[in-house]
């Protein structure tokens, strides 16, 4: 579950997902994928929250495509 944004905050998102209530969060970094029901989700940290808040999103919900390729791009680096 996506977390409710925090208000008042300068910091430019790297990349932003709507919250329940039609507000966008901003997403800091993914920390980690994995394949659920034949969807690939995931782990999302929020930018301005502690990994008690981090949540596995579906990937068409991560609107930033640049931070799923940096994130594909890194998991392959480190595989070397």
């Amino acid at each position: 579950r996506t977390p409710a944004p925090i208000p008042d905050t300068d910091e430019e998102p790297d990349g932003e997902e709507q919250a329940e209530d039609g507000q966008e969060c901003a997403v800091e970094l993914l920390l980690d994928t994995r394949e659920e029901g034949g969807a690939v989700q995931y782990l999302v940290r929020w930018s301005g929250y502690t990994e008690a808040h981090d949540t596995w999103e579906d990937e068409g919900a991560i609107i930033s495509k640049e931070l799923i390729t940096e994130f594909e791009r890194a998991k392959r680096f480190e595989a070397l």
